[in-house]
Protein backbone atom coordinates (compact mmCIF):
# COMPACT_ATOMS: atom_id res chain seq x y z
CA UNK A 1 0.00 0.00 0.00
CA UNK A 2 1.13 3.41 -0.61
CA UNK A 3 -0.22 7.11 0.06
CA UNK A 4 -2.03 9.27 -3.19
CA UNK A 5 -2.67 13.20 -2.24
CA UNK A 6 -6.03 13.92 -2.48
CA UNK A 7 -7.62 17.48 -3.22
CA UNK A 8 -9.90 17.57 -0.14
CA UNK A 9 -10.97 16.41 3.63
CA UNK A 10 -10.82 12.50 4.00
CA UNK A 11 -14.61 12.82 5.57
CA UNK A 12 -16.81 16.08 5.80
CA UNK A 13 -17.10 18.03 9.00
CA UNK A 14 -20.38 17.09 11.05
CA UNK A 15 -22.68 19.59 11.73
CA UNK A 16 -22.59 20.48 15.69
CA UNK A 17 -26.41 20.26 16.96
CA UNK A 18 -25.43 22.74 19.77
CA UNK A 19 -24.58 25.57 17.96
CA UNK A 20 -26.43 27.68 15.29
CA UNK A 21 -29.97 27.88 15.45
CA UNK A 22 -30.39 28.18 11.60
CA UNK A 23 -28.85 24.81 11.45
CA UNK A 24 -30.59 23.05 14.25
CA UNK A 25 -34.31 24.16 12.97
CA UNK A 26 -32.96 22.62 9.15
CA UNK A 27 -32.27 19.14 11.20
CA UNK A 28 -35.18 19.41 13.19
CA UNK A 29 -37.05 20.08 9.49
CA UNK A 30 -35.16 17.01 8.45
CA UNK A 31 -35.86 14.54 10.87
CA UNK A 32 -39.98 15.60 11.13
CA UNK A 33 -40.30 15.13 7.08
CA UNK A 34 -38.47 11.79 7.73
CA UNK A 35 -40.63 10.74 9.59
CA UNK A 36 -44.07 11.53 7.94
CA UNK A 37 -42.31 8.93 4.86
CA UNK A 38 -41.91 6.62 7.01
CA UNK A 39 -45.39 6.92 7.95
CA UNK A 40 -46.65 6.71 4.56
CA UNK A 41 -44.21 4.68 2.53
CA UNK A 42 -42.49 0.91 3.14
CA UNK A 43 -38.89 0.59 3.60
CA UNK A 44 -38.39 -1.26 -0.37
CA UNK A 45 -40.45 1.75 -1.61
CA UNK A 46 -38.33 4.58 0.46
CA UNK A 47 -35.19 2.79 -1.01
CA UNK A 48 -36.50 2.75 -4.59
CA UNK A 49 -37.13 6.53 -4.36
CA UNK A 50 -33.64 6.95 -2.69
CA UNK A 51 -34.49 7.74 0.48
CA UNK A 52 -32.79 4.81 1.90
CA UNK A 53 -29.79 3.20 0.82
CA UNK A 54 -29.75 -0.93 0.54
CA UNK A 55 -26.57 -1.42 1.60
CA UNK A 56 -24.09 1.11 4.05
CA UNK A 57 -21.59 3.13 2.04
CA UNK A 58 -18.37 2.29 3.57
CA UNK A 59 -17.06 5.35 5.75
CA UNK A 60 -14.00 7.47 4.31
CA UNK A 61 -10.98 6.79 5.42
CA UNK A 62 -7.10 7.90 5.11
CA UNK A 63 -4.73 10.74 6.78
CA UNK A 64 -4.99 14.27 6.96
CA UNK A 65 -2.29 16.63 7.92
CA UNK A 66 -3.96 20.20 8.82
CA UNK A 67 -2.09 23.28 10.36
CA UNK A 68 -4.75 24.24 13.12
CA UNK A 69 -4.67 28.20 14.32
CA UNK A 70 -6.33 28.90 17.56
CA UNK A 71 -6.71 32.17 19.59
CA UNK A 72 -5.62 32.40 22.86
CA UNK A 73 -5.72 34.65 25.63
CA UNK A 74 -2.43 35.10 27.88
CA UNK A 75 -2.74 34.49 31.59
CA UNK A 76 -2.89 38.47 32.48
CA UNK A 77 -5.79 38.69 30.10
CA UNK A 78 -3.81 41.25 28.18
CA UNK A 79 -2.90 39.94 24.91
CA UNK A 80 -4.74 37.44 22.44
CA UNK A 81 -1.98 35.16 21.03
CA UNK A 82 -2.68 33.37 17.70
CA UNK A 83 -0.99 30.00 18.51
CA UNK A 84 0.18 27.26 15.60
CA UNK A 85 0.47 23.18 15.86
CA UNK A 86 0.37 20.65 13.38
CA UNK A 87 -2.33 17.77 13.49
CA UNK A 88 -2.42 14.26 11.68
CA UNK A 89 -5.28 12.94 11.79
CA UNK A 90 -5.58 9.12 10.82
CA UNK A 91 -9.34 7.79 10.00
CA UNK A 92 -9.67 3.65 10.04
CA UNK A 93 -11.12 1.79 7.10
CA UNK A 94 -14.24 -0.11 8.24
CA UNK A 95 -13.50 -3.10 9.90
CA UNK A 96 -9.69 -2.62 10.15
CA UNK A 97 -7.27 -3.75 12.29
CA UNK A 98 -6.26 -1.37 15.07
CA UNK A 99 -3.22 -3.69 15.93
CA UNK A 100 -0.23 -1.73 16.31
CA UNK A 101 -2.27 1.65 16.50
CA UNK A 102 -1.99 1.82 20.43
CA UNK A 103 1.97 1.98 20.97
CA UNK A 104 1.56 5.09 19.01
CA UNK A 105 -0.43 6.46 21.43
CA UNK A 106 -2.91 8.65 19.23
CA UNK A 107 -5.77 11.09 20.63
CA UNK A 108 -9.58 9.78 19.75
CA UNK A 109 -11.83 11.95 17.94
CA UNK A 110 -14.42 11.60 19.89
CA UNK A 111 -17.78 10.34 18.06
CA UNK A 112 -15.58 9.33 14.80
CA UNK A 113 -13.49 6.28 14.22
CA UNK A 114 -10.93 8.18 13.90
CA UNK A 115 -7.11 9.11 15.89
CA UNK A 116 -5.01 12.06 15.98
CA UNK A 117 -1.66 13.51 16.92
CA UNK A 118 -1.10 17.45 17.81
CA UNK A 119 2.17 18.66 17.86
CA UNK A 120 2.94 22.61 18.84
CA UNK A 121 6.61 22.41 16.50
CA UNK A 122 7.47 24.89 14.17
CA UNK A 123 10.32 24.99 10.88
CA UNK A 124 12.00 21.77 9.59
CA UNK A 125 11.44 19.87 12.63
CA UNK A 126 7.49 20.00 11.98
CA UNK A 127 8.11 18.17 8.74
CA UNK A 128 10.58 15.57 10.09
CA UNK A 129 7.83 14.63 12.74
CA UNK A 130 5.20 14.46 10.10
CA UNK A 131 6.98 12.56 7.69
CA UNK A 132 8.38 10.73 9.97
CA UNK A 133 5.00 9.52 11.46
CA UNK A 134 3.64 8.88 7.87
CA UNK A 135 5.53 6.68 7.87
CA UNK A 136 4.93 4.56 10.83
CA UNK A 137 1.33 4.93 10.12
CA UNK A 138 1.93 3.53 6.66
CA UNK A 139 2.78 0.11 7.92
CA UNK A 140 -0.29 -0.46 10.66
CA UNK A 141 -2.49 -3.30 9.80
CA UNK A 142 -5.31 -1.57 9.24
CA UNK A 143 -4.18 -0.71 5.51
CA UNK A 144 -3.64 -4.33 4.68
CA UNK A 145 -6.93 -4.69 2.23
CA UNK A 146 -6.06 -1.12 0.69
CA UNK A 147 -3.99 -0.44 -2.29
CA UNK A 148 -3.66 3.13 -1.82
CA UNK A 149 -3.95 5.63 1.68
CA UNK A 150 -5.66 8.93 0.68
CA UNK A 151 -3.57 11.62 1.97
CA UNK A 152 -4.80 15.04 2.42
CA UNK A 153 -2.25 18.44 2.99
CA UNK A 154 -3.89 21.55 3.81
CA UNK A 155 -4.26 24.54 5.98
CA UNK A 156 -0.68 25.02 5.68
CA UNK A 157 1.70 26.90 3.44
CA UNK A 158 2.58 25.74 -0.14
CA UNK A 159 5.91 25.70 0.06
CA UNK A 160 5.20 23.12 2.58
CA UNK A 161 2.92 20.75 0.52
CA UNK A 162 5.39 21.11 -1.94
CA UNK A 163 8.04 19.46 0.44
CA UNK A 164 5.60 16.84 1.26
CA UNK A 165 4.92 15.85 -2.50
CA UNK A 166 8.83 15.67 -3.37
CA UNK A 167 9.55 13.35 0.06
CA UNK A 168 6.20 11.14 -0.43
CA UNK A 169 8.08 8.66 -3.08
CA UNK A 170 10.64 7.60 -0.05
CA UNK A 171 7.87 7.60 2.29
CA UNK A 172 5.79 5.13 -0.09
CA UNK A 173 9.08 3.25 -0.43
CA UNK A 174 10.11 3.28 3.39
CA UNK A 175 13.57 4.31 2.51
CA UNK A 176 12.94 8.02 3.70
CA UNK A 177 16.23 8.61 6.01
CA UNK A 178 16.25 12.32 7.45
CA UNK A 179 18.42 12.62 10.12
CA UNK A 180 16.30 15.32 12.93
CA UNK A 181 17.38 19.11 11.94
CA UNK A 182 19.05 21.32 14.19
CA UNK A 183 16.95 24.31 15.21
CA UNK A 184 18.28 27.55 13.23
CA UNK A 185 19.94 30.10 15.67
CA UNK A 186 18.14 32.27 17.49
CA UNK A 187 19.66 35.33 18.87
CA UNK A 188 19.40 35.22 22.72
CA UNK A 189 17.03 38.63 22.93
CA UNK A 190 15.12 37.06 20.22
CA UNK A 191 14.76 33.26 22.38
CA UNK A 192 14.31 35.71 25.49
CA UNK A 193 11.28 37.15 24.09
CA UNK A 194 9.49 33.56 22.55
CA UNK A 195 10.20 31.99 25.78
CA UNK A 196 8.50 34.34 28.07
CA UNK A 197 5.65 34.94 24.93
CA UNK A 198 5.18 31.21 25.34
CA UNK A 199 5.02 31.32 29.37
CA UNK A 200 2.60 34.06 29.26
CA UNK A 201 0.30 31.88 27.66
CA UNK A 202 0.62 29.47 31.20
CA UNK A 203 2.10 31.70 33.96
CA UNK A 204 0.33 35.13 35.06
CA UNK A 205 3.35 37.83 34.55
CA UNK A 206 4.13 37.57 38.18
CA UNK A 207 5.33 34.23 38.43
CA UNK A 208 7.56 34.20 35.45
CA UNK A 209 10.24 36.36 36.51
CA UNK A 210 14.03 36.26 34.93
CA UNK A 211 14.08 33.99 32.06
CA UNK A 212 16.82 31.90 32.56
CA UNK A 213 19.34 29.72 30.36
CA UNK A 214 17.23 26.98 31.64
CA UNK A 215 13.81 27.89 30.43
CA UNK A 216 15.16 28.75 27.09
CA UNK A 217 16.10 25.48 26.35
CA UNK A 218 13.41 24.19 27.89
CA UNK A 219 11.48 26.17 24.94
CA UNK A 220 13.66 25.61 21.86
CA UNK A 221 13.44 21.55 22.97
CA UNK A 222 9.32 21.77 23.21
CA UNK A 223 8.74 23.73 20.15
CA UNK A 224 11.92 23.55 17.78
CA UNK A 225 12.89 19.87 18.26
CA UNK A 226 10.80 16.23 17.84
CA UNK A 227 11.27 16.13 21.65
CA UNK A 228 7.53 15.61 22.80
CA UNK A 229 6.86 13.34 19.58
CA UNK A 230 9.75 10.71 20.22
CA UNK A 231 9.07 9.79 23.90
CA UNK A 232 4.80 10.60 23.44
CA UNK A 233 5.01 8.04 20.60
CA UNK A 234 7.77 5.83 22.67
CA UNK A 235 10.20 6.60 19.87
CA UNK A 236 12.74 7.02 22.41
CA UNK A 237 12.30 6.65 26.09
CA UNK A 238 11.92 10.33 27.50
CA UNK A 239 15.40 10.50 29.13
CA UNK A 240 16.77 9.64 25.86
CA UNK A 241 14.74 12.60 23.67
CA UNK A 242 15.86 14.87 26.36
CA UNK A 243 19.75 13.90 25.42
CA UNK A 244 19.44 13.95 21.56
CA UNK A 245 17.28 17.11 21.31
CA UNK A 246 19.68 18.97 24.08
CA UNK A 247 22.26 17.68 21.53
CA UNK A 248 21.00 19.29 18.44
CA UNK A 249 19.83 22.66 20.27
CA UNK A 250 23.65 23.04 21.90
CA UNK A 251 24.73 22.94 18.24
CA UNK A 252 23.89 26.49 17.35
CA UNK A 253 23.29 27.21 21.22
CA UNK A 254 26.26 26.26 22.75
CA UNK A 255 26.02 30.36 24.62
CA UNK A 256 22.67 28.87 26.73
CA UNK A 257 25.01 26.15 28.68
CA UNK A 258 26.61 28.64 30.70
CA UNK A 259 25.03 28.95 33.15
CA UNK A 260 22.32 26.29 32.31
Amino acid sequence: MKYAFVNSPIADRRVDRRTGPEKRRALERAEKKREELQESFSVPELIAMGFYEDKKKPSPFGVEVTTVRTEQMDKDWRELHTVLAHRITLRLPDGASRYGLKALVPSRLEGEDAYYWKYKIYNISALWVIFDLLTRILDLLCWDDQETIPLYWGGGVEKVLERGKRFLPEINQRSLNLAMPKPSAISLEALERRTKREMQLRFHSHRIGKITNKAMISYLRHHYTPYDYLWQTAKMSREDAKTACNDLIRSNHEFLWGNA
